[in-house]
């Protein structure tokens, strides 16, 4: 069970952090802890571990909330807190148990992994402890167990350790690698010793990737200090012989499975679901092929007699045929829901702390990168001009000087010229880069790259340096250092539009412009691309706080930071369909104010509005008196027309339809065929709108 008692001096932060943790707000519960941690705030280290592992919700601890509600950013904080996943609610249950779905599972197994990965015994005891499979596979892919990082990564007592609960010393991953073959590519004596004293199997045979076709013993006659070792094993040792062939070379996972476990591969490996492929392990597909082909006798070939030559798990789990080859199988199963490479593990836990999580993290082998009070910056020249990177990393300054990184201007480096030894090197262009606004980010060597397909991707390069080196930034002897491990970072935008909408309405508490500038700074740490700003309108006027002079300065200021200013227009009071022409001169007016808006936005009375005004029959169109420019794209509500869809066909075809959130639990991420303008013929003939 958990500890009952709430640190005194902590218990007002409980309310806020379960409130935080409900809206699935990661920063805002982070930055609850962080403060947590803190003295001055009647928390502590000490008191801050006490808080997270207090059953201090209804649900039990922070870490069963999480757990319960699905929030993996958050559960992924917690752990990186020290939260005990082993830890009890009243009903007896850890957290691990009470995970809704396989991706909350998941990121316990990441723990597991990182912890396997450093060393981390007592971690690895927790996790293990709470629930957590200790054959658990990385992903769908790779399908490395934490056995397999222990023989890569980790000491001889967390070797021992996850043997002592069960871990397979001849799992096969889905290249046909066990933890044997990790271990003797390591070069590591005591860790092959420790496997093989455990009854590992140096005559299994990988069947792909880079040890295709070899055996652990293969591999360790060509290291001199495991060749020794490996064969002194071997001769005490020897497979035994079996109808011919050598007992050693058949997967010991094949060994182990039943019939049950055959029906089991049957019923779930054909459904095409990639959870059945990472469920049942590779052993039970292959059975499920085994069962598949068992009514066909015809199939049956004669095992070669004394075969010198040691096969792969493949060639002899059975002595059937098996067509399709399992690793086609594999790969069709994978494929029927897996879009793209599974993410890399991620073991540094300051690397969990960026956000938005980036795509794609990579870590590297290498020293760790700690930036000098001053650096330099080398510009590769390219499509862009240099002065304009220059301008956006001028406006990053001030906060890499706030980590206590100086930049200034070293050299403009022409893309054939050899690499320079300045920290920084950017180079923007789109065609080094799959996506305009993708950029990958690489710590190595003591040097920074970065690659960025746009000015807009360089802000998000610059916003994920600074977190980096925040999050990568400890307090040690009262003196702070920082320290960031090698890492390839790539990411790109899910979303084209990220947008904040301002209320200026006149009865809203409208900020000072100087305010402005700063949630804009504050937009672009979020990589947010827009900023809307709501202004009401009447048939006679329209609300405008700031001067015309302010907006054009405040659209400046948006625009360096790769943000777009966005007018958003509607009403409060009931408006006449005879008033809808002196809305939209109101409008036209307005829009004088804002001389490079790429968006305008109408909200849903206004839309609704104008909708009913372009179907009266005198033929008057709303829309096209809007002052737009040719250019101008048009934000119009969706909901205004679910229930009209003949108004559909007055708009403009330069508009976006915008679904607002107005009922609580509506999926905004979920296409609707309905929603969709113009409408297909197809779905239009159907009825479908």
């Amino acid at each position: 069970m958990g500890e009952e008692q709430v640190p005194s001096g902590l218990v007002d932060a409980v309310d806020s952090l379960k409130e935080a943790l409900k809206a699935g707000r990661t920063d805002i519960f982070r930055k609850l802890l962080d403060a947590c941690q803190t003295e001055s705030y009647g928390g502590g280290p000490e008191a801050r571990k006490q808080l997270i592992n207090s059953l201090a919700t209804e649900d039990g601890t922070f870490l069963h909330m999480a757990t319960k509600l699905g929030r993996g950013d958050i559960v992924r904080a917690l752990l990186a807190a020290g939260a005990d996943p082993g830890v009890q609610d009243t009903g007896g249950n850890t957290p691990l148990q009470l995970a809704p779905s396989p991706a909350i599972t998941a990121i316990f197994t990441e723990e597991l992994l990182r912890a396997t990965a450093q060393s981390d015994v007592g971690r690895v005891c927790q996790l293990v402890a709470a629930g957590l499979n200790i054959n658990s596979h990385d992903n769908p892919l790779s399908r490395n167990t934490p056995l397999h990082w222990a023989a890569s990564f980790a000491d001889a007592d967390t070797l021992v350790c996850l043997i002592a609960r069960g871990g397979d010393v001849n799992a096969a991953n889905s290249d046909g690698a066990t933890p044997l073959h990790d271990a003797v590519a390591r070069g590591d004596e005591s860790i092959v010793k420790i496997l093989l004293q455990h009854q590992a199997n140096p005559y299994i045979q990988c069947y792909k990737g880079r040890h295709k076709g070899k055996t652990a013993l293969e591999m360790a006659s060509r290291k001199h200090n495991l060749q020794a070792l490996v064969e002194e094993h071997t001769a005490i040792n020897k497979p035994a012989q079996v109808n011919g062939m050598s007992n050693g070379s058949v997967s010991p996972l094949l060994k182990r499975c039943s019939i049950s476990d055959r029906d089991l591969g049957l019923s779930r490996g054909t459904s095409g679901s990639l959870e059945s492929l990472t469920s049942l392990g590779a052993d039970s597909v292959m059975t499920g092929l085994e069962g598949i082909n068992a009514s066909e006798p015809q199939n049956l070939r004669q095992p070669s007699v004394n075969s010198p030559e040691p096969r792969s798990p493949l060639q002899s789990s059975s002595s059937l045929e098996l067509s399709p080859g399992m690793e086609q199988v594999c790969e069709r199963l994978a494929s029927t829901q897996l879009t793209g490479p599974p993410r890399p593990l991620v073991t540094h836990p300051s690397l969990h702390l960026l956000w938005p999580q980036p795509r794609r993290i990579t870590e590297l082998n290498g020293a760790a990168w700690s930036p000098p009070s001053h650096a330099t910056l080398a510009v590769v020249t390219g499509a862009i001009p240099v002065h304009k990177i220059v301008d956006v990393w001028d406006i990053h300054k001030i906060w890499l000087e706030e980590v206590g990184c100086r930049v200034s201007l070293g050299t403009v480096v022409g893309v054939r010229d050899p690499p320079t030894q300045h920290t920084f090197t950017c180079i923007v262009d789109s065609a080094l880069t799959s996506h305009p606004n993708q950029y990958t980010l690489t710590v190595q060597d003591n040097k920074v790259t970065m690659v960025c397909g746009s000015l807009e991707s360089l802000h998000s390069a610059l916003v994920t340096l600074v977190q980096l080196l925040r999050v990568c930034t400890a307090t040690t002897d009262g003196s702070e250092k920082c320290s960031v491990p090698p890492v390839v970072i790539t990411d790109q935008p899910s979303l084209v539009h990220r947008g904040v909408l301002m209320d200026l309405s006149p009865h809203a508490r409208v900020p000072i412009l100087e305010r402005v500038y700063q949630m804009v700074d504050s937009l672009l740490a979020l990589k947010i691309n827009q900023l809307h700003l709501l202004l009401k309108l009447t048939p006679t006027a329209c609300s405008q706080p700031y001067s015309p002079s302010e907006i054009v300065s405040l659209d400046r200021y948006c625009s360096d930071r790769g943000i777009t200013l966005v007018p958003a227009f509607d009403i409060e009071d009931t408006v006449t369909t005879g008033q809808v022409n002196s809305l939209t001169g109101v409008i036209t007016a307005t829009l004088t104010h804002f001389p490079s808006a790429r968006y305008v936005h109408i909200g849903p009375r206004l839309t609704a509005v104008l909708a009913d005004a372009s179907t009266l029959e005198n033929s008057y169109s709303p829309w096209s008196h809007l002052g737009l420019t040719q250019s101008t794209v048009l934000l119009v509500c969706a909901n205004v027309f679910h229930n009209k869809r003949k108004h559909l066909a007055h708009l403009p075809p330069s508009a976006i339809l915008v679904e607002y959130g107005f009922q609580t639990g509506i999926k905004l991420h979920t296409p609707n065929k309905k929603h969709v303008w113009p409408q297909p013929e197809s779905a239009a003939q159907s009825g479908q709108c």
